[in-house]
């Protein structure tokens, strides 16, 4: 069985995490609403009577839901955990607004969403189109991933998330899990309160997609480089599949969420960005729930390339 979701559209960090009416600014009060707090993410030596020339350790937390021990990962001697509290905490100073937070693949992946109480307006004066600058934090607890700080859009018309690079700027800071992340902390967050100049080139970005047309003609030859030719053979329904897609990103350029920046290259981009979301098909599971969830994120590799690639092609 798969999910539909272009009907039923929402923030991806709403998907599978914990949502709420009332304003939580502080990262004590968020993690205590996601059941993200006082896990004691701690390192035990593994046991073993083999030789070895280093120490192995499982990473092990205390339940959240009925205080039993969960084993979340083994790593090396050189990892070092990050507390949930750490890692949020370091936006507390910065005033967000949090509006969800929860937990994937039973703990290994922990998230946050805030905004940051500023707002891009694509031409102002006529269609307003409107993107909400978001913070992304995530860490991992078994070794997989770093400590991320992305920085991430959302664009309300059609709830659109998306990450890209600006020239030099990056939409992301990580942290590997070493002994000395603690310190390097600290220079996260002063370099969090520098990420202005970012937002500023994504509205100068965004702006400047918005002056420049998009025929259909144009729109369907960036699709085109992205799916590659359409098969000679119906091989296993490959040419049906192909068609199908085709008509998906039709939807997305000619539809009403685009309706406002369609025939500009803005509009192109972001027909691209929720083809790849709202299109897919989720398998209803709950791993299929939280791969939908972790794709609309950015949480994704292989999906944040995607749109980078989109944006890319659309520029040129």
């Amino acid at each position: 069985m798969s999910l539909t979701t272009f009907a039923s559209r929402q923030p991806a960090a709403y998907i599978a995490g914990t949502v709420f009416d009332e304003p939580i600014t502080t990262s004590t009060k968020m993690l205590e609403k996601a059941n993200l707090n006082d896990w004691n993410v701690r390192l035990r030596t593994i046991e073993t009577d083999a030789r070895s020339k280093t120490e192995t350790f499982e990473v092990i937390r205390d339940n959240p839901f009925d205080g039993g021990l969960d084993r979340l990962g083994v790593v090396g001697e050189r990892y070092g955990t990050v507390q949930n509290e750490q890692a949020f905490a370091m936006f507390d100073d910065l005033s967000p607004q949090w509006e969800a937070a929860g937990q994937f693949r039973n703990g290994t992946l922990v998230y946050g969403q805030a905004q940051t109480g500023e707002s891009i307006l694509i031409d102002p004066n006529g269609v307003a189109d409107e993107i909400r600058p978001l913070v992304v934090v995530s860490t991992t607890h078994n070794g997989s991933g770093a400590l991320n700080i992305g920085r991430t859009a959302l664009r309300l018309d059609c709830l659109n998330m998306f990450q890209a690079m600006f020239g030099d700027l990056q939409h992301s800071i990580k942290v590997r899990h070493t002994l000395s992340i603690e310190t390097r902390l600290k220079s996260i967050r002063l370099a969090w309160k520098q990420n202005n100049a970012y937002f500023a080139a994504l509205a100068d970005e965004a702006n400047a997609l918005f002056q420049k047309k998009c025929t259909d003609k144009q729109f369907f030859a960036i699709v085109g480089h992205l799916m590659g030719d359409r098969p000679e053979e119906n091989v296993k329904g490959s040419q049906t599949k192909f068609d199908n897609n085709l008509e998906l990103f039709s939807e997305a350029w000619r539809g009403q969420p685009n309706e406002k920046v369609y025939g500009t290259m803005w509009g192109a981009y972001q027909a691209l960005v929720e083809r790849n979301q709202w299109g897919r098909k989720t398998q209803d599971t709950d791993n299929g729930v939280e791969n939908f969830a972790m794709a609309g994120m950015g949480l994704d590799v292989t999906v944040a390339n995607f749109r980078q690639n989109a944006l890319d092609l659309v520029r040129a």
